[in-house]
């Protein structure tokens, strides 16, 4: 099991999510020392909305609301057998491909498998569109695994405790990040949206977003190819 699924399921599995955030989560906090300034700004900013909303402003507290249940309802869904984020890098490559058949798809395959070499974990012996992807989505997905990015965004995750404005700070960062993906890209929003997973699109997010533009399904196979070798590799 990686560290994203191991750290999630961890922090889900215990009724005490609280206790667990503030247990565990100043190690997290204490590694990305330089990021926490600004998330202790988000949180405030998010903790005063909400607070002046609840009294003046319905539809505002409303949305403050609801993103900060979706996104505690998005980490709760972690498991043995699910991974939330591994979904979205799913959901984002099955997207760029929807309208690529199983020929273009096994080009795309080949093109990948000469630039990167089988360091890339890209081979199969199964040359079906379905594989492939599979194959696509797990070498992608090991490349976020090591993103420096990614990592400060899942350690901050830790001290998700409401009454931490630090960590509620993330719950703004995870709100500006699902937003900006729907005006941007709302096809990818409303899919992510329907697995109720788009509050956590902000961890992946350092990674995806300069690839987000493939998906309109109208790309030329090498356009898909030099993106994606720039995302597993850039």
């Amino acid at each position: 099991m990686d560290y994203i699924k191991q750290h999630f399921v961890n922090l889900t599995k215990e009724e005490e999510m609280i206790a667990i955030a503030m247990d565990k989560g100043i190690a997290g906090v204490q590694e990305v020392a330089a990021d926490v300034y600004d998330t202790l700004g988000d949180g405030f900013n998010r903790s005063m909305r909400r607070a002046y909303s609840y009294a003046f402003d319905d539809d505002e507290y409303n949305l403050i609301h609801t993103q900060d249940s979706r996104l505690v309802s998005a980490i709760s869904k972690f498991s043995f057998n699910y991974n939330p984020i591994k979904d979205i890098v799913n959901t984002y490559i099955e997207l760029v491909l929807i309208e690529k058949s199983e020929s273009e798809v096994k080009s795309i395959h080949d093109k990948l498998l000469k630039k990167l070499g089988k360091s890339a974990k890209l081979a199969t012996k199964r040359l079906t569109k379905m594989v492939i992807i599979e194959a696509i989505v797990e070498s992608l997905y090991q490349t976020i695994l090591f993103s420096p990015a990614v990592r400060k965004n899942v350690k901050i995750v830790s001290n998700i405790a409401y009454t931490a404005i630090g960590g509620y700070g993330r719950f703004e960062q995870a709100s500006i990040a699902a937003e900006e993906l729907r005006w941007n890209n709302p096809y990818f929003y409303w899919k992510l949206y329907g697995k109720g997973i788009e509050m956590l699109y902000f961890i992946p997010k350092p990674k995806l977003e300069k690839g987000l533009y493939l998906v309109n399904g109208k790309n030329t196979d090498d356009d898909i190819v030099s993106t994606i070798i720039d995302l597993i590799v850039g």
